[in-house]
């Protein structure tokens, strides 16, 4: 009696055993399937019907419509339409009998030719690639890359005075009213640096009656040019190619030869109308 107690047990263990393996295989199956027809889809322009069907039947082997819509989530109305447009494509071949069963050709042959074209096409594109590239090399223009930092509040204030501090020659500024009483606040002693370096420092900004005092105190130490209105946007020239631009808590600085020419020629044109108007 014991002795058949331990075989049933061991039978039922080794019984386990298997069960516990199939469903693990099945669980890869159905993950590898599940990542396999989207993938499908994309590269070899399958409708995603139509590719689901077709990595439910390399998965499952030879099938009937209704377990294929079952295993495949396509909906029964639709399977047949399905299996049909796959079958024309070559994917598929019919099982005759009663009722009808589908089987699935090969993955590496019917989708080897896919695969040897796409092939083609990739090494042509690197061709024209390489073409391309050789004649950007050889082209005498080249487009600028002369990249913008964006600094925001608190920040940018700081930023201003760090890149105001690097200036070796000339410093030319647009001001508008609220920055120019937040600069010499908090820049003071820069600007007594700079002028001690020997650094030019032209100020252009609107000059009211109450700025007056304001005005004769910053004389002393740089050039100031009064505007008839109060600038949208403060502008800083450093050295003829470090550009900021401050407007509401937000500096953009760029250098390079290209904006910082555009914005000395605006600031030239400024100097003489300023320079006519007092005359």
């Amino acid at each position: 009696m014991l002795k058949y107690l331990l075989i049933l047990v061991l039978t039922r263990r080794l019984l386990m055993d298997v069960i516990n393996r199939v469903e693990d295989r099945v669980k890869v199956v159905s993950t590898v399937s599940d990542s396999a027809w989207g993938r499908i889809s994309r590269y070899m322009g399958l409708s995603e019907y139509e590719a689901k069907v077709y990595v439910t039947l390399v998965r499952i082997g030879v099938s009937g419509a209704s377990r294929l819509s079952m295993e495949s989530g396509v909906p029964r109305t639709k399977i047949y339409s399905v299996l049909r447009r796959l079958v024309e494509r070559g994917l598929v071949v019919e099982v005759p009998g009663k009722p009808m069963e589908f089987a699935p050709v090969s993955p590496k042959k019917v989708f080897s030719e896919k695969l040897r074209e796409m092939e083609r096409n990739l090494d042509s594109l690197k061709g024209i690639i390489e073409t391309l590239e050789r004649a950007y090399l050889g082209s005498k223009v080249k487009p600028p890359t002369e990249p913008i930092w964006i600094f925001r509040t608190p920040q940018h204030l700081d930023k201003v005075l760090d890149i105001l501090s690097d200036a070796r020659q000339e410093v030319k500024m647009i001001l508008g009213k609220e920055l120019l009483y937040t600069l010499v606040r908090k820049g003071d002693k820069l600007l007594d640096e700079l002028v001690e370096r020997g650094v030019c420092i032209t100020m252009m900004m609107r000059v009211d009656e109450g700025d007056r005092f304001l005005v004769r105190e910053l004389s002393y130490v740089c050039k100031v040019k009064p505007l008839q209105l109060d600038p949208p946007v403060s502008v800083f020239l450093v050295d003829g190619k470090h550009v900021i631009l401050v407007k509401r808590g937000v500096a953009a600085y760029s250098k390079g030869n290209v904006l910082s020419s555009l914005l000395s020629d605006l600031l030239a044109v400024y100097e003489k109308l300023l320079t006519a108007e007092a005359a």
